[in-house]
């Protein structure tokens, strides 16, 4: 099915190359923006925009239904989420399929497994790809972590500091410095994240 219309579920320099990449290609587009954004390079760059709610996110470009609706209006038949978002919720890439939209970006299952980095890489190890060497192992004991980094850090910075990733992290998580046995630091908690 070729893509007529377009909504681009974002904003700025994003929303922008997308709306290029789309007119280049000779698709329609449709922006989407908050009052903060009225006057937006991206709502100019269009062919149309709607308005979809006040300049915080979580009422306006986080507002999975309002998009949907603004999309079934504005007659898209494909939704691109742009990064950041929803274009890393499953429930949104779901429901955008079930409302006659095409997603564009992966489906909400791939979205679901590579929400869990244990589980992506079991299926990128079961699918061939190369991954960086590590343990995931179900015991996440202090000990035995400390013991299967030592194959892979230097004793002097295994000394000093160990690193945990988190298990179910989007952009923007880090890594959580763990130093010494027993002692875990989690932005200020005092807890792995």
């Amino acid at each position: 099915m070729r893509i007529k219309t377009l909504l681009i579920a974002n904003r700025g320099e994003i929303a922008c190359r997308i709306i290029r990449t789309a007119r280049a290609m000779g698709i329609k587009t449709v922006a989407v923006y908050s009052d903060a954004d009225r006057d937006a390079p991206h709502v100019r760059a269009a062919d149309t925009a709607f308005h979809i709610g006040p300049s915080e996110a979580a009422l306006s470009y986080l507002d999975a239904a309002r998009i949907i609706d603004v999309a079934r209006k504005a007659g898209a038949d494909a939704v691109h989420p742009g990064y950041g978002f929803l274009s890393e919720n499953a429930e949104f890439a779901a429901d955008c399929v079930a409302a006659g939209l095409r997603f564009v970006g992966p489906s909400a299952d791939v979205i679901r497994l590579m929400g869990s980095k244990i589980e992506a890489k079991t299926q990128a190890i079961a699918a061939g790809v190369p991954v960086v060497p590590g343990y995931n192992g179900a015991d996440q004991s202090d000990e035995t972590l400390c013991a299967q980094a030592g194959n892979r850090l230097s004793l002097a910075h295994q000394s000093q500091c160990r690193w945990r990733r988190a298990r179910y992290a989007r952009g923007g998580r880090r890594q959580c410095p763990v130093r010494r046995s027993g002692h875990r630091t989690g932005r200020g908690t005092g807890r792995v994240w």
